[in-house]
């Protein structure tokens, strides 16, 4: 570490950036140049056949991992571990803090910036901050994107890696905002979801993904399923993950789509789950705009209105997910 001129004394914290990639000639070089200001770069490949690791090495990465990870073509997702190579490419890095990224993923202009003040300045108790990840169509959410350099901070799950262990988390305001570009990858997704679900059926992480997967691809049964498992899951172990209310609300969503003409057990079940959902985070506005449109349906103007204030006045604090704004 070093001294920062005039920071009466203080440790500069440095901070790392870890990336994986495959097949990214076309985004790495944006990427990296976007993220100048970082201590260490380490990039994990996985198995590229264009010009990637070429121009790697040409901008003068020295901690790349070639050829330990070369996952095969689609649709076989054999050996496929996100984990496996996200931690393999915090290894690579000493830093005090470690930023992880795709190379599709942008930091606006002044992040970096924002992101080493913020490192530099948090308690020692907090080993997470926070950014704030958002798209061209008005997608954002919040993701934890920088992390203390510790033992703790592996990633577990082959898809959709995350950190599961308790941690202390601060999101500095203004938010630091990283643009990314959405890619479907629904088919890769379930495909490795379902070997994991086949092997853990009652992990509640692998339960609540199967909701968010199979509501993507508009299997309203499979989500509808996996929603009702997941939330009776949670219920008898006693263990409610930030993610049980946007579980809730795919479930709900998922029986409205469901529900056929003169048909009310499945909306019954819809308006259920979102009083479930709101009870567990009363802040959850796509919750209450739901529930505002059922009873607008249902002609109950009244309640339509009162859902409909509740909504406006929510702003989606406490959740993973800030969903785009949809109608309904």
């Amino acid at each position: 570490m070093e001294l920062v001129k005039g920071s009466k004394g203080r440790m500069r914290q440095t901070l790392g950036l870890a990336l994986i990639v495959k097949n990214e000639e076309n985004e790495i070089k944006q990427c990296i140049e976007a993220c100048k200001g970082v201590d260490q770069i380490s990039v994990v490949d996985t198995g590229s056949h264009d010009k990637t690791v070429d121009i790697l090495r040409e901008m003068g990465i020295k901690r790349l991992s070639v050829g330990e990870f070369n996952w095969p073509a689609p649709p076989d997702y054999t050996g496929v571990d996100f984990s496996a190579a996200r931690n393999k490419s915090f290894d690579l890095l000493n830093t005090d803090w470690i930023l992880f990224m795709d190379a599709d993923e942008r930091p606006d202009k002044g992040a970096i910036a924002a992101l080493k003040y913020a490192i530099d300045t948090v308690a020692p108790e907090i080993d997470v901050v926070n950014c704030v990840l958002y798209d061209n169509c008005g997608g954002k959410f919040p993701r934890e994107k920088a992390f203390r350099n510790n033992s703790n901070m592996y990633f577990a799950g082959r898809i959709h890696e995350a950190r599961y262990t308790p941690y202390a988390a601060f999101t500095p305001s203004p938010p630091i905002m990283i643009q990314y570009q959405p890619r479907p990858n629904t088919a890769r997704d379930l495909a490795i979801l379902r070997e994991e679900l086949a092997a853990d059926p009652n992990d509640l992480r692998l339960q609540y993904l199967a909701v968010r997967e199979y509501f993507a691809v508009v299997d309203l049964p499979s989500a509808i399923y996996w929603g009702e498992r997941f939330r009776r899951n949670s219920r008898k172990l006693g263990k409610f993950t930030q993610h049980y209310p946007d579980a809730l609300h795919s479930t709900a969503w998922a029986y409205l789509n469901m529900a056929g003409a003169g048909q009310t057990t499945e909306i019954e079940r819809a308006k259920e789950l979102l009083l479930e959902c709101l009870g567990f985070n009363a802040d959850f506005k796509e919750a209450a705009k739901m529930l505002s449109a059922i009873c607008g349906s249902e002609g109950n103007v009244l309640n339509q209105q009162r859902w409909q204030e509740f909504s406006e006045g929510a702003a989606n604090r406490g959740l993973p997910f800030l969903k785009k704004d949809k109608a309904y």
